[in-house]
């Protein structure tokens, strides 16, 4: 009797053994399906310029993290690419989700593009979503540092150096940002430059678009370096005119105006444009409103120099000439017109539409002449 109750007991156990093994493979397994079944979406996404299947896969609860993917699909959609692939590598369980190694790879204008990053996937409501790459965080009430793994440094010193800017702006100009502000550190340039926009010229180091993060290559400014204050400088000036213009200020004096602040922010002593830089020769107001910087690629680097350097003149002529209260003046003025929900590259005829109307009200300015006239005579006298 004892013998036949055993053998029962050992045929149960084996049965559960059994059923667990089952478990233990099907999981991983069925994790991974659910992970290309996601990647093949977003596959489609760009391949068929299909922008609703694309944003179906992105965590419907990152508001930052959707308006980067909408940016980015949106952008993507003209670019004619049909040979977008992204696979993942064996899903590793991580708090909540899952995390994959991502490869992606597209070609564009007879350039193949690829990176790798470890990327998120978060369940919801029993679907698995895309919550983009794997970061680590580091944070405090005003600043939020996304940052992969290995950047541990950098990272520390961009939450300290952006909450700096951040008094700094308050102090020099008068502004708080409404939120606190993210700064996303990629530890690969090309999956920094990919992140924005799938043509982004590799010449780009730093990146703020309205609503996004802010975004960085972590290698392109050393921690130890002022490089890495000049880039939030930058990258938070855009914050500051986008929030002040509800987005409709143009991309000539978004620029200019980071460009000067990158300088002058938390060094309200230093020179709005040097000699040296006013020496050299700038491109015609009219023509320089036109350009589409991101168009400029990455082997005409002399094209991109004087595009900064012009934009960051007109600014500082405006500056300089008639204060930073009037300057944000102008920008309010243009918060009168609704935000166009786009990047900056894809309004510049509305954006300079806006401003025009804003610097003919402010500064009496009615026309390109009357502009170009009052910078030369300015700059003439440097």
């Amino acid at each position: 009797m004892r013998n036949a109750r055993l053998l029962k007991l050992l045929a149960v156990l084996s049965v559960l053994l059994a059923l667990y093994g089952c478990i233990s493979t099907a999981g991983p397994r069925a994790q991974s399906a659910e992970i290309e079944a996601l990647l093949a979406a977003r596959e489609d996404g760009v391949n068929h310029a299909d922008q609703q299947e694309y944003l179906s896969t992105v965590l419907p609860g990152d508001a930052v993290l959707i308006k980067e993917e909408t940016n980015l699909i949106r952008a993507a959609a003209n670019l004619g690419i049909s040979d977008y692939k992204a696979e993942a590598g064996p899903a590793n369980a991580r708090g909540d989700g899952l995390v994959a190694r991502v490869t992606q790879s597209y070609t564009l204008d007879g350039t193949a593009h690829q990176c790798s990053y470890d990327a998120l996937f978060v369940s919801e409501d029993g679907k698995l979503y895309y919550d983009g790459p794997d970061f680590m965080i580091k944070q405090n009430s005003h600043v939020k540092v996304c940052y992969t793994e290995g950047w541990d440094d950098t990272a520390q010193k961009t939450l300290d150096t952006e909450t700096a800017v951040l008094a700094d702006m308050k102090d020099q100009l008068g502004f708080v940002p409404q939120g606190s502000i993210c700064v996303k550190l990629y530890g690969d340039q090309q999956v920094f430059l990919q992140s924005v926009k799938l043509d982004l010229p590799a010449w780009v180091g730093g990146w703020q678009e309205y609503g996004e993060a802010v975004k960085s290559f972590a290698g392109a400014y050393p921690a130890e370096s002022g490089e890495l204050r000049s880039m939030l400088n930058h990258e938070t000036t855009h914050r500051m005119v986008s929030e002040l213009s509800n987005d409709n200020a143009a991309y000539w004096i978004q620029e200019g105006l980071a460009s000067v602040f990158q300088v002058t922010l938390g060094s309200p002593g230093q020179a709005l444009l040097t000699k040296d830089e006013a020496a050299r020769e700038f491109t015609p107001y009219a023509q320089q409103k036109n350009i589409d910087l991101e168009k400029i690629g990455a082997d005409d680097q002399g094209a991109v120099n004087e595009y900064y350097a012009t934009s960051k003149a007109f600014a500082a002529f405006l500056l300089d000439k008639y204060g930073w209260d009037k300057v944000r003046q102008a920008l309010e003025y243009m918060k009168k017109y609704p935000l166009i929900p786009v990047t900056g590259a894809e309004k510049i005829a509305e954006t300079n539409e806006r401003t025009d109307e804003a610097i003919r009200n402010v500064f009496g300015f009615n026309t390109d002449d009357d502009f170009q006239q009052a910078f030369d005579e300015w700059l003439n006298g440097i």
